[in-house]
């Protein structure tokens, strides 16, 4: 924000001021600059904002109950909540869970074009 309005003043000096045309265009170069990484670290931190977690299903069964275990994620696009279902804890560990769904919601979010 600072560099941007430098650039705005530099800009209205630069009539009166010798080099302050240049300086002018180098300050809305930068300007545009931290604006573009601001924009990339904003659609990152989206990416990150999400939960993984554990849900447990219980079935009844003729030798008493079964709990399995299955990853689960969810995450907030406006006021829709999306819960995605990610695979039996038994068969996907963590670590391919969490890659999963960041796969899942850069999809969601069109910063990944999808290959099937």
């Amino acid at each position: 924000m600072k560099r941007g309005r430098r650039a705005r003043i530099a800009r209205q000096a630069a009539p009166i001021v010798a080099g302050a045309e240049t300086e002018a265009q180098t300050l809305e170069k930068d300007a545009q600059y931290d604006l573009a990484l601001a924009q990339g670290l904003k659609a990152q931190a989206r990416l990150e904002d999400l939960s993984l977690w554990v849900m447990e299903k219980t079935y009844p069964g003729r030798k008493g109950t079964t709990t399995n275990q299955y990853w689960m994620a969810s995450w907030r696009e406006g006021k829709t909540v999306h819960n995605v279902h990610l695979g039996s804890c038994k068969k996907v560990s963590a670590e391919q869970a969490r890659a999963k769904v960041h796969k899942l919601k850069a999809m969601a979010m069109d910063l990944l074009v999808s290959n099937s």
